[in-house]
């Protein structure tokens, strides 16, 4: 039973890949943007522009990935539960 749960995990590891992960994308006043992956512990990335901080956190998560990989572990199911609020602070009802 242990071989196989080894050999379903190492199954689980290759399959998981970028994609497979919600990701959170946000302004970080005044220093750029934060792209990261909240299931996984320290995927995170802070770049100038959007676009910097998703291709760094593409990266960082390869580095994650491998990591994982080489201690034979899986990566963490994504869990990540996102809701959206809008917020309207200092907006006056023009009727």
């Amino acid at each position: 039973m242990r071989r196989i749960q080894t050999l379903a995990q190492a199954v689980h590891w290759r399959w998981m890949g970028f994609d497979d992960y919600k990701v959170v994308l946000y302004r970080n006043q005044p220093d750029g943007w934060v792209a990261e992956v909240p299931a996984i512990p320290g995927c995170h990335a802070l770049m100038p522009t959007r676009e910097e901080a998703l291709v760094e956190l593409a990266a960082v998560f390869r580095l994650i990935s491998e990591e994982y990989g080489e201690r034979k572990e899986s990566l963490p199911a994504d869990t990540t539960e996102i809701e959206s609020f809008l917020i309207q602070a200092g907006l006056k009802d023009k009727r």
